[in-house]
């Protein structure tokens, strides 16, 4: 069973709010938020900086952390009222071969009965291409292929909790790469914050 050590940590965690008015902006890779946002890049960053992800100096290793935002606002069909927020963090090993996820979020108006990984671009819906492990937070490996890596680096997967209100999707990010410096250690780092009982 893999086991998380941000809550052990006591790393902070989504609160819930109100409904986020986010708007992004398509970039050379870089994801931009409205004001509204700013508290949950701000967890983000934290976390990175914890685990030695973030680097203030030094060149980028060829390890690539890809992030994203959860809220309602990115759905392509809007489900009422969705006050519940997230964020998820990914980190592509060097061989391009795994996937090493954290996600986290508070706030769902009713049941989770799916998450998934989904392809299609932030003004689309596309089919299931990973399922996400059941309960909050997640944490898992996802065993890519270069055609998923194509799709990661091109924009071209979101993440999608779905409810029992909200069954098309009541949380959505869109995952985005962090165009940071990033440490050498930055895989090792990762891997030890899971251990199998």
């Amino acid at each position: 069973m893999i086991r998380s050590a941000w809550r052990s940590r006591g790393w902070p965690r989504p609160a819930p709010g109100g409904r986020r008015s986010a708007r992004y902006r398509r970039g050379a890779g870089m994801m931009a938020v409205a004001p509204g946002d700013e508290g949950i890049m701000k967890r983000i960053s934290a976390i990175l900086l914890s685990l030695g992800i973030l680097s203030g100096a030094g060149a980028a290793h060829s390890e690539r952390t890809f992030v994203a935002v959860l809220d309602g606002v990115q759905n392509i069909r809007p489900c009422p009222e969705v006050t519940a927020t997230g964020s998820a963090i990914f980190v592509l090993n060097n061989a391009e071969t795994e996937l090493t996820f954290h996600i986290e979020y508070s706030g769902l108006s009713s049941a989770e009965v799916d998450a998934h990984i989904h392809n299609a671009g932030a003004r689309d819906e596309g089919p299931v291409v990973f399922c996400l492990p059941d309960g909050e937070p997640k944490d898992g490996v996802w065993m890519v292929t270069p055609t998923d890596v194509q799709k990661l680096v091109t924009k071209q997967l979101y993440v999608n909790i779905h409810t029992v209100n909200c069954n098309a999707g009541e949380l959505r990010g869109n995952i985005l790469e962090q165009t940071v410096p990033v440490r050498a250690t930055t895989w090792g780092a990762v891997k030890a914050l899971f251990s199998v009982r």
